[in-house]
Formats: structure tokens, sequence, C-alpha cells
């Protein structure tokens, strides 16, 4: 498991740094979520609070993606120098390891994209009395 955090690179630490940050976010947003439930909130606070989190799933997707279109592209710099026999199977496992930043960051936006969606959701409800 290390060695596919090392070799994912730079964009494994920055995307893990964001989804914890991301992470932290969403559990504020499930305390927003309850005490929207229990006690009268305000909307902008729990539209504020979903938004926030929102973006930064988002930013933490295109952390994914930026790690994978760099390690695409330093692979077909590497091709450049490979013999055309080897070219095929270094570019598999190129391609292998470009993902790496992609999927780890896709699990890791997984419970901050759903709580933001339930918080938007909850955000976008009129209050009961206005129902």
């Amino acid at each position: 498991m290390v060695d596919v955090f090392r070799m994912g690179g730079p964009f494994m630490y920055l995307g893990l740094l964001v989804g914890v940050a991301a992470s932290l976010g969403a559990l504020a947003g499930v305390g927003v979520l309850i005490a929207s439930f229990v006690r009268h909130v305000a909307r902008g606070l729990v539209l504020g609070c979903g938004g926030v989190v929102f973006l930064m799933v988002l930013g933490l997707l295109a952390v994914g993606a930026v790690g994978y279109g760099i390690g695409i592209s330093q692979m077909e710099e590497a091709l450049a120098f490979a013999t055309p026999e080897n070219q095929e199977a270094l570019r598999a496992q190129g391609e292998l390891l470009a993902t790496y930043p992609l999927k780890m960051v896709a699990c890791l936006a997984i419970f901050p994209g759903l709580v933001a969606l339930a918080v938007l959701g909850r955000g976008m409800m009129p209050p009961k009395d206005e129902a």
C-alpha cells in the first residue's frame, strides 16, 4: 500500500490533504444537518455549509484529475526513450500508475460528496411554516 501511495506521486499527498479537509468539512456538515432537524437553523448556514463541502469535493476531484493528467504526460515523455517492442508494456504500466491519484480521491470523495448533497437538499427544503 505504501508503494502504491509513493508511486502515485505528489498528488497522492495533496489529494490526501484535501480529502482529510473535505471529510472534516463533511463532519461539520453532518452537525449542521442534525441541528437543522432538531431546531431552527438559518437556511443560509445550511446552504453555505453544504456549498463549502461540495466545493471541497470538487477541489478533491480536480486534484485527482490533475494528478492523472500529469501522470499520463510523464508516461508519454518516458515512452519517447523506450524501444518500440517495450512501449506497449510500459504504456500499460504507466496508465495504471497514472490512475492511482484519481482512484484515491474518488474513494475519499464518497463520504463528503454524499454529505454535501444531503445538506444542500435539506437547505433547499422550505421551512415548515412556509410549506
